[in-house]
């Protein structure tokens, strides 16, 4: 088996069924094999998988186990060389499976890749960046990033590359998930997700366990995606995906700065948002506002 593409769907019913048209459309000479992991969806997706591409493998959730869980219930399963993890709400590209297939196959260093992908609109969408930091994170979910605006503004600036990458080969440190391409040993080797995270910071997550076994990750300017974004954060409601979030991040900096910085960061939040909340509304607080910024969310 050549590539395992596994794909979350949670009421993303009509994206679902153009996603799997278009693999199936541009699976090439490869093998492959594709899991539908379904989030205790109400749409009927099952029921559209099910009738409308029998070879694939549907995976069905009696509640929402979220991305990581559900991605690594397919990965269990995974029979492929190579994996595809694929958000329901995009489209490959002429060539792109077998294009993203061959780097992995020919270049041993590497351990993950994304491709050029787009928005709907047809404009470039930047899938990779440098890691988030704890600084990162302490100037732009925090009340520090408006008393010290040159400073949020140099960090938000050493956080992504140039934006002249999208027709050039490079090595990043973190390639989104919602089209990431990888050797499936590495994933097994690393136990591929920490399900601890439900949605965010999973990419990065993920990516540093790469780089930790010695492989390089890389943005190729092969292949073609579309991607539409926010499908199921909006199914899912952006009130209560805002918490998640949150939780999310405090996990995240608890597993790799320590319990102190944790503890700070989850205190300036706190702080931060009961600012908001007096200034506009009891309702307000910063991962909210992120997400009503499509630019700041990618799920």
């Amino acid at each position: 088996m050549d590539l395992t593409i596994s794909i979350v769907s949670f009421n993303t019913k009509d994206k679902l069924e153009a996603c799997l048209n278009s693999i199936f459309n541009y699976t090439g000479t490869l093998d492959i094999e594709v899991f539908v992991i379904d989030n205790a969806s109400k749409d009927n997706s099952v029921e559209m998988v099910k009738s409308k591409f029998p070879k694939v493998t549907v995976i069905t959730n009696k509640e929402n186990k979220f991305l990581t869980k559900a991605h690594n219930m397919a990965f269990d399963k995974a029979k492929g060389k190579y994996l595809l993890i694929l958000n329901s709400d995009t489209l490959i590209n002429d060539k792109t499976i077998d294009e993203c297939v061959k780097f992995l196959e020919n270049n041993k260093e590497s351990g993950a890749i994304t491709c050029k992908t787009y928005n709907s609109d047809g404009s470039f969408q930047i899938i990779y960046s440098k890691d988030y930091t704890y600084k990162l994170a302490l100037m732009n979910y925090t009340f520090l990033g408006k008393l010290f605006p040159k400073t949020k503004k140099i960090l938000n600036d050493e956080f992504t590359y140039n934006n002249d990458i999208g027709n050039q080969l490079k090595e990043v440190e973190v390639v989104g998930d919602a089209n990431l391409w990888a050797k499936m040993e590495i994933i097994r080797q690393i136990d591929g997700y920490d399900d601890r995270f439900k949605l965010y910071y999973t990419e990065n997550d993920i990516c540093i366990k790469i780089r930790k076994t010695g492989h390089k990750i890389f943005y190729i300017p092969q292949g073609n995606v579309t991607h539409y974004v926010r499908q199921s954060v909006e199914k899912e409601g952006i009130r209560s995906v805002s918490q998640i979030y949150y939780e999310d991040t405090i996990k995240y900096y608890l597993k790799y700065n320590g319990f102190l910085q944790a503890v700070i960061l989850a205190i300036l939040i706190k702080i931060t948002n009961l600012l908001l909340i007096l200034k506009y509304s009891r309702n307000s607080n910063i991962f909210y506002a992120f997400l009503n910024h499509p630019k700041n969310d990618k799920k």
